[in-house]
This record gives structure tokens, C-alpha cells and sequence, in this order.
């Protein structure tokens, strides 16, 4: 695993070796093929029904499997690798893409139903997809690191998300416009399926973890994280960070009409959105320079809830996009330092299923948020449902950083 000199490998070097670098391409593929599915079910929905409540209605269906079974891929992760969590989780995203696209193009299908129900159903099953791949994805880089380079490890885990994050959503809208979407689902699919195979090669990451700890029961992990006030912490911050990057997908194609661009600058929203989380990336090491991390946390999350509060007054597209990619920034950097934080603390007998809390918690909390700015934007408008969003995330990251600093101050006494 290390470098031919023995020591720790570097960033670049992670990233050149065989099996880092498989899977760090693997998961840039899948999860690409992720945001580009969820892009184009939510201009689907949004053009078939002209509603943002029944985009929130898609996009909840579609996160709701990870409250199920996010626990089970860590579970998985954990006692035979998270090889197959992976894999099965690719395929079956791919399945729903592949066969939302046959019902499409089927007319007698499209006329049995109203349309928001193969919706629905597509939705759900690439939502079980991505929660059986997504808790066992992040236990991928401590399986293919050494202690000692965990941190560089780390750091890069979440690239792939945010390149994906930028690449997935204007592949699905550019592929769309070329090919339609019927096609483009049939293309997305296959990468999917293609990319999770990736995955089966890698083969440390099919065998049971080395470390022989006791703790197996979810119980002795829940156990163990009611003994850690700060880990609970850490994973309340990145349920607020996912509430508060919920307006940049449920209200992408609301945002487009406000900004002047129409419905299809959904694509134009996110994408701007996940160009500030590559720069996100960059940001956060440096900031980690100057700060702690679970500083550079809660100063992320409020630079979140800043940037998107502030698109409800309607600014000039050049504005909007600019705070689009500091929202997109703040999003990376704080869920980076909160994963970093949340991987150190944990024991690594259980890390898959402590991150698999941690996917419930970011996932977990966003079909009610998606529910709720859709439930808003309709009912009152979308810059109500931006500013609400803002305001509930500025005020989380105040709680949380008391929190954190409560704690860091008691930790503190205790060594002295």
C-alpha cells in the first residue's frame, strides 16, 4: 500500500495508484451518472407538472431509501467490505434510469398512468441505489489508505461528489438537449451499471475489515455515540448542511424562472452550484491553514445559509451565479471538515455504519426539506422558500458551534 520508500504517499500519489485511483474514478463516474439521473427527473417533473412541490415530492422519494437502508450498506461495509453495497447499488440505479426511459418511450404506457407515478417509482428505485452505494462509498478511502494518510485520503474523498456535482447535472441537460431525455436516461443508466463494475476489481474492498474489535451490534455503535456529544454535533451540522443545500436542487428550476432564465436554467443553477464545490475542495485546505477544522465547518455553514438567503432578493444572473458558487464552496468545504472530523472519531471496527449515520443525517433530512421549500415556493414564493432555508441554517451552525465549543472547552478541564 505505500510508497516504495515507506513512506506516508502524498495526494498525487493516492490518486496515481492503481487501486486508489480505480476506485476515486469509479465513484467519479457513478456519482456523476446520480446527479445526472436527479437533474433530469427533476426537469421532468418540473415540465410535466409545473409544480415544485411535486419536484420536492421526486426528489424525497428518491432520499427517503436512505433512512432504510444507509445502515445496512454500513453494516455491510463493514463486515464483508463495501464491495458489494456498491456494485448492487450501481446496478439498480442504473436499472431505474434504463427502465424509467423504456416506460417513456412506450406511448401506451405513458397514457395508463398519470405521469408523476413512473416518476415516483423511477425515483425511489435509483434512491435505493444510491443509499446502498452511498454509506459504503465513504468507508472506500480508510480501506484503501494507511493510517498515517488518512487525512489526505480524506480530503479527497469528497472531489469525486463535487466534480460530480458540477459534471453530472450539465451532462444530463447537454445529453438531453442532443439526444432527449428518453436516451439520455438509457445513457446514464449504462454508466451506472458500467462504473459499478469499476468496483469489482479492487479487491480489498471485498474482503471483512482487518481490525478484530468487538462491536458488531448497531447497538454497541449507538451506544458508542451517545458517549460522544461532539460526533453528535458533527453529524447535527451535516443535517443542516444538507437541508440548506436542498434549495440548489428542489428549487433549481424555480430559481431559473427567478432569475429570469426559465426552468431550464435548472441545469445553469446547478451547475454553478457544483462549480463552487470543486473550488470548495481548494478552499478547504486552505482555510484548514488558518482554522481548525470544525471551524472551517461552522463558518461554512453560514457562508451557506448567507449566499442562498441572499438569492431571494432576485439579483442579476452574474450575482446569482456568483453566489451559486459560494454556496456550492461553503457546502464542500463544511461537509468535508464535519466527514473529516466524524472519520477520526470513530473506531474503525464500526466507521461503515457511523458513516452510514452519517449519510442518513445529510441525506435523512432533506425530503422534508425538499417537501417543505417546495410546499413554500408555491404557496408563497421561491425567494420565501430561499430566505426560509437561510434563516434555518444560520441558525444551526450558531447552535452547532456552541456546541462544539462547549465541548472543546470541557475536554479541555478534563486533560488539565
Amino acid at each position: 500500500m505505500r510508497s516504495k520508500s515507506g513512506t506516508p504517499r502524498n495526494t498525487l500519489q493516492l490518486i496515481l495508484h492503481p487501486e486508489f485511483g480505480s476506485a476515486l474514478a469509479g465513484k467519479v463516474i457513478l456519482v456523476t451518472g446520480f446527479w445526472a439521473q436527479t437533474m433530469l427527473l427533476v426537469v421532468l417533473t418540473f415540465e410535466q407538472t409545473h409544480s415544485a412541490a411535486w419536484v420536492g415530492a421526486i426528489t424525497a422519494a428518491q432520499l427517503l431509501p436512505q433512512l432504510c437502508l444507509a445502515l445496512v450498506s454500513g453494516g455491510m461495509a463493514d463486515k464483508r467490505g463495501p464491495q458489494i453495497p456498491i456494485v448492487v447499488g450501481g446496478i439498480c440505479t442504473g436499472l431505474g434510469c434504463i427502465g424509467l426511459a423504456i416506460w417513456l418511450a412506450v406511448p401506451d404506457t405513458v397514457r395508463a398512468v398519470p405521469i408523476q407515478m413512473p416518476l415516483l417509482v423511477a425515483s425511489a428505485i435509483c434512491g435505493v441505489g444510491i443509499a446502498l452505494a452511498s454509506a459504503a462509498m465513504q468507508a472506500v478511502p480508510p480501506r484503501l489508505s494507511e493510517p498515517d494518510e488518512r487525512n489526505a485520503a480524506l480530503s479527497l474523498n469528497f472531489l469525486p461528489t463535487a466534480l460530480a456535482r458540477t459534471v453530472g447535472p450539465i451532462a444530463g441537460t447537454a445529453l438531453a438537449v442532443i439526444f432527449g431525455s428518453i436516451a439520455t436516461l438509457g445513457i446514464v443508466g449504462a454508466a451506472c451499471i458500467g462504473a459499478s463494475f469499476i468496483f469489482v476489481f479492487i479487491r480489498r474492498l471485498g474482503t471483512p475489515s482487518d481490525t478484530q474489535a468487538p462491536v458488531q451490534r448497531l447497538r454497541d455503535v449507538l451506544g458508542y455515540l451517545r458517549t460522544d456529544w461532539t460526533l453528535i454535533a458533527v453529524l447535527a451540522a451535516v443535517a443542516a448542511i444538507g437541508a440548506g443545500s436542498e434549495a440548489a436542487i428542489t428549487l433549481a428550476p424555480s430559481i431559473g424562472n427567478l432569475l429570469g432564465i426559465g426552468a431550464s436554467g435548472a441545469g445553469w443553477v446547478t451547475a454553478a452550484f457544483g462549480i463552487g464545490g470543486l473550488l470548495g475542495v481548494i478552499g478547504f485546505k486552505l482555510a484548514c491553514l488558518k482554522c481548525k477544522t470544525e471551524t472551517v465547518g461552522c463558518l461554512s455553514m453560514a457562508l451557506l445559509s448567507a449566499s442562498i438567503a441572499l438569492l431571494a432578493i432576485a439579483p442579476p444572473l452574474a450575482w446569482a451565479t456568483a453566489l451559486l458558487v459560494i454556496a456550492g464552496a461553503s457546502m464542500v468545504m463544511g461537509i468535508t471538515g464535519f466527514s473529516i472530523l466524524a472519520q477520526q472519531r470513530s473506531p474503525v471496527a464500526f466507521l461503515g455504519r457511523v458513516m452510514a449515520l452519517w449519510v442518513m443525517a445529510f441525506t435523512g433530512i432533506r425530503p422534508l426539506a425538499g417537501i417543505s421549500l417546495g410546499f413554500i415556493s408555491d404557496h408563497a414564493s421561491p425567494s420565501t422558500a430561499l430566505l426560509t432555508s437561510g434563516v434555518v441554517t444560520i441558525l444551526a451552525s450558531a447552535a452547532v458551534f456552541l456546541v462544539l465549543s462547549a465541548r472543546r472547552s470541557s475536554d479541555a478541564m478534563t486533560e488539565d
